[in-house]
């Protein structure tokens, strides 16, 4: 029994908790056996695409290898020349971030998006490693990825949400280790444009090894920048700044605009949180000091809920029942309830304001409520032609020939003869 315990205990402790590196889909592509990028959802060379799953290749890819280094996401990769990986997604913008290499090959990847221009190609050499990105609409529900290249290898592919972008750097030494789900800026990696982000010039940098990969390391300087490519609009910055062994004042700027300071006493660390706009396409942040880390967090902007206009189109369809046929509205009132019939309906589309749809209700209401009937002919007095009272013909007033009331002959009124 003991000998069970101890077996649960080793594989308790061997359990690693899931990284949780934000919205959207991360794939690690790779063998069956190889180890999976904390984080990511394993693909194999042999994952068909399947309705129930939402991604996969088109048919089954070439092959794959683990080379064993430099990590669990960049040691393994397929060989995918020819392929076709799909997501479903839902319709919208999507930035699409893919990792090529290989740790003991030289390589060429290229691709398209949703059949799009072909990007990439850049060779690498053995332990090189290219890393795509691309922004990309999707009307149809599914991205489609087309992978080309000499063999094609390919190590992961991250597909977000534009509206879900979110980047996290680790500032420190070219040496010291990276934080999970961090990119590295080491104290001598100047701006690139091909990379996309860097520093404007070299600092100094320090590690202190403690407290962790983020904290442990950070670069310093008197004055100096952190460069990076956004597209246009608004952003949260979180700034993370301070020393294992010595006190800090950090200040930080915006296109010359101060966004705060941190200020640390030794063994302290403190968060800065801002707000700011990228309205050229790149972000400055103006550093004094020190910087151990920075998370961007794209601000999606707020869309309004739509209008609900049920009640309108409710109206609209009750006054088209409304019909003239037997003439029973006057036509200058019918015509002014067509013309509010069409109005209603041209707003459909337009109507952006609650104020606005009970303006086109109450004018289409008040078109139904104003129809006027068409007044009655005017009744006759019951006299025939040229006022005749009902008469027999030359106003003989049911009197028999010559004018006879109905007596006898010669006068006779109604006795016998004699």
């Amino acid at each position: 029994m003991s000998g069970i315990v101890r077996d649960l205990e080793i594989a308790i402790n061997a359990l690693e908790e899931i990284v949780d590196l934000g919205p959207g889909f991360r794939f690690d592509f790779g063998t069956e056996t190889s180890p999976l990028a904390n984080g990511y959802t394993k693909v194999s060379d042999s994952l068909v695409y399947e309705e129930e799953a939402g991604f996969g290749f088109t048919a089954p890819a070439d092959g794959s290898r683990d080379q064993g280094d430099p990590d669990d996401l960049r040691r393994d990769f397929i060989l995918a020349n020819g392929s076709e990986f799909v997501v479903d997604v839902a319709d919208g913008e999507y930035d699409v971030r893919i990792i090529t290499g290989a740790q003991t090959d030289s390589n060429d990847t290229s691709f398209t998006l949703e059949d799009g221009d072909v990007q990439g190609g850049t060779r690498t050499e053995p332990g090189e490693f290219a890393v795509y990105t691309d922004t990309v609409e999707v009307s149809d529900g599914q991205l489609n990825i087309g992978l080309n290249g000499e063999w094609a290898r390919v190590n992961a592919i991250e597909v977000v949400a534009v509206e879900d972008f979110q980047v996290k750097y680790d500032f420190g030494s070219a040496n010291s280790p990276v934080a999970y789900g961090y990119q590295q800026v080491a104290n001598n990696m100047l701006y690139d444009s091909e990379r996309g982000y860097g520093l404007n010039k070299s600092v100094a940098e320090r590690d202190r090894g403690e407290p962790d990969d983020m904290r442990r390391d950070f670069v310093i300087d008197g004055n100096y920048e952190f460069i990076v490519d956004l597209r246009n609009g608004n952003y949260e910055l979180n700034i993370t700044a301070g020393d294992l062994i010595a006190s800090n004042t950090s200040t930080f700027a915006v296109e010359g605009e101060s966004i705060g300071r941190i200020a640390a006493g030794a063994g302290e660390f403190d968060e800065l949180t801002a707000e700011v706009t990228v309205t050229d396409g790149q972000l400055v942040l103006e550093i004094g000091e020190r910087i151990n880390g920075l998370e961007i967090s794209y601000i999606a902007e707020e869309s309004e809920e739509p209008i609900d206009v049920s009640a309108l189109v409710s109206l609209i369809e009750e006054a088209k029942q409304i019909s003239n046929e037997d003439g029973k509205f006057t036509a200058a009132t019918y015509q002014t309830l067509q013309e509010a019939i069409v109005s209603a309906e041209d707003a459909l589309e337009t109507i952006a304001a609650e104020e606005e749809l009970a303006a086109h209700l109450a004018s289409l209401q008040q078109a139904i409520e104003q129809l006027e009937e068409t007044p009655p002919a005017k009744p006759g007095n019951g006299k025939g032609p040229d006022n005749n009272p009902g008469k027999g013909p030359n106003n003989n007033p049911g009197k028999g020939p010559n004018n006879n009331p109905g007596k006898g002959p010669d006068g006779n009124p109604g006795k016998g003869r004699n």
